[in-house]
């Protein structure tokens, strides 16, 4: 008599099923992950610009001259011409008084924002905002004259 040895495993039919399963997860997966890395960049972005806007107006009260953030969408020649003077400091002054702030791809700046935010030597600035904008939220940035920052969340930019 002869025994029939039963292999253990998948059928086809199954395998198929499994994968078609796993691609509809995926399909509606997507959406909402590249949402989700659009939002990590634009909660980056405006972390560095606010840690760049703090940093600037300390660093404009300990060298005792002006210091300008932009975002690094302006070139530092740009950015810097903000500053009274900018032309005749030396190339390590320059350096010292321009930070560009990094906007995270996918991420833009709202029509109407500044672009430029200049400490004086006493760490004081003009009452300005920027927003920064991602698929379905924003962040805006308020800095007051003494050069406190407060973040707002809020909905997508039109």
């Amino acid at each position: 008599m002869m025994r029939l040895k039963f292999s253990r495993g998948f059928t086809l039919v199954e395998l198929m099923v499994t994968i078609a399963v796993m691609a509809i997860i995926a399909m509606i997966a997507v959406p909402s992950f590249t949402r989700m890395i659009t939002n990590q960049k634009l909660k980056q972005s405006m972390i560095e610009m606010k840690l760049n806007l703090q940093n600037a107006r300390s660093r404009a009260i300990l060298t005792r001259s002006d210091t300008v953030v932009c975002p690094d969408t302006i070139s530092i020649n740009d950015c810097g011409n903000n500053i009274t003077d900018y032309s005749s400091l030396t190339s390590s002054q320059k350096k010292d008084s321009v930070i560009l702030s990094k906007i995270e791809n996918k991420v833009t700046i709202k029509s109407g924002s500044a672009t430029s935010f200049v400490f004086n030597s006493l760490g004081k600035t003009t009452k300005q905002d920027i927003t920064l904008c991602g698929d379905n939220m924003s962040y805006k940035i308020d800095i007051e004259i003494p050069g406190v920052t407060t973040i707002t969340e809020g909905g997508g930019c039109s």
